[in-house]
């Protein structure tokens, strides 16, 4: 599943957004009957949060992360999206992320999305999160995935989209 929104009114994008977040969240409750492990999913946040919010978010939620996405401001006033792999911990990334918003007179913003490796059982609690806009798994077909064709793909973050209707 992927959102296609063209550039129409904002009523018009933010129909489409919420039609489409409704058929993930109908596709999340038949996923999370699986019993599957280390799923690719995308979460995109409800806002952009600090570090501290950030890494409570990944511990209450158990979350394997892959890599993170944060919203950054140019001295232009443009939008700037980092991302970084997690493989040298949160905490290293978050100071590798600060550091080159740092070098580049940009200003961080907050975290805003999300690659984890999610267990079916899962997905909706993280849903159920107060911080999440969205979950969205790397399953489009549940037969095919049962017969091991499993994606490896992670689906792609709604958060320059959400930050355009707000």
């Amino acid at each position: 599943m992927y959102l296609q929104v063209k550039s129409t009114g904002l009523e018009e994008k933010n129909r489409k957004v919420e039609e489409y977040v409704q058929q993930v969240q109908e596709h999340n409750e038949e996923v999370s009957l699986l019993n599957l492990e280390d799923i690719p999913a995308t979460i995109t946040l409800e806002n952009n949060i600090t570090y501290t919010q950030l890494s409570e978010y990944i511990a209450d939620n158990n979350l394997e992360t892959v890599q993170l996405q944060a919203r950054g401001i140019d001295a232009n006033g443009e939008r700037v999206t980092f991302a970084s792999k997690t493989y040298k911990g949160l905490f290293e990334t978050d100071q590798m992320i600060k550091r080159l918003a740092q070098d580049n007179n940009i200003e961080f913003v907050g975290y805003n999305a999300m690659y984890v490796l999610i267990d079916s059982t899962q997905i909706i609690s993280v849903q159920n999160d107060d911080l999440t806009f969205l979950i969205e798994t790397s399953i489009a077909d549940v037969p095919a995935t049962l017969s091991n064709e499993k994606s490896v793909e992670f689906p792609h973050s709604l958060a320059w989209t959400i930050e355009e209707l707000h």
